[in-house]
């Protein structure tokens, strides 16, 4: 089972997430606010993070550059209803692994968090010629 981190400041949508991702096997772990997921995370091992950009306090992308520069390389997807360029870009330079634009539907979501939380597969060493 999945451990993932949701952190949403609308509740209502954070409900939902959360009962899809439950239903599909994974343990979701809800957050309001960006401090509230930064003590989760100190306190907490997760597979994956699905995070709000725009909130009070503390944003999607702040939490991201202090969870990435306290150094963990958990997954995280970065979630929000304005999908600006800018915004894009920063979120992928400070190693989000992809972006939802809200509203987004369970044939979106599912498939994207199956795929990040597939173990990344080693690189095969090149085989000796005729031994293969």
């Amino acid at each position: 089972m999945s451990r993932i981190l949701v952190l949403e400041d609308e509740t209502g949508f954070q409900t939902l997430l959360a009962d899809i991702l439950s239903e599909a096997g994974h343990q979701v772990t809800p957050a309001l606010s960006g401090a509230e997921a930064l003590a989760l995370v100190q306190n907490q091992q997760f597979d994956l993070l699905l995070i709000d950009n725009r909130m009070p306090g503390l944003s999607g992308l702040e939490f991201l550059e202090r969870f990435r520069t306290a150094g963990w390389q958990t997954p995280v997807i970065i979630m929000t209803a304005y999908a600006e360029v800018p915004v894009v870009v920063e979120a992928m330079h400070l190693g989000a692994v992809d972006f939802l634009v809200k509203p987004f539907g369970i044939e979106t979501v599912l498939p994207l968090v199956e795929r990040c939380l597939r173990p990344r597969a080693a690189p095969q060493a090149p085989r000796a010629p005729g031994h293969g």
